[in-house]
C-alpha cells in the first residue's frame, strides 16, 4: 500500500533591484494541514472585517503563508523521498 503524502512545497523569490541579477529560491516544504491552519483563522477575520468605504470583503482562493522563523526551510526530509535525494 503506498502512502500518500499531503506536502507542498512553496517557493519564495525575493525581488532583487536590478534586473540582471538573479536572486536565488528558498524552498519551504509544508504539510497541506499545517498549512492550511495557518491560513484559516486570518482569512476568516479578513472576511469579517469591512473593505473600503465598509463594502464587505468578498471570499477568494487568495491565502498568505509566511515562514518568517523558517521553520519549513529546507524540510526535504518532509516529502519522505530518502536521505539522498536532495544534496
Amino acid at each position: 500500500m503506498a502512502l500518500l503524502l499531503q506536502v507542498l512545497l512553496l517557493v519564495a523569490v525575493k525581488q532583487s533591484e536590478s534586473i540582471c541579477s538573479v536572486s536565488t529560491p528558498s524552498f519551504h516544504i509544508v504539510s497541506r494541514s499545517e498549512v492550511a491552519q495557518y491560513c484559516k483563522e486570518p482569512h476568516r477575520r479578513w472576511l469579517e472585517t469591512p473593505g473600503r468605504k465598509g463594502r464587505p470583503h468578498k471570499d477568494n482562493p487568495i491565502r498568505r503563508f509566511e515562514d518568517p522563523d523558517g521553520r519549513y526551510l529546507d524540510k526535504w526530509e518532509a516529502l519522505g523521498l530518502g536521505e539522498n535525494v536532495v544534496a
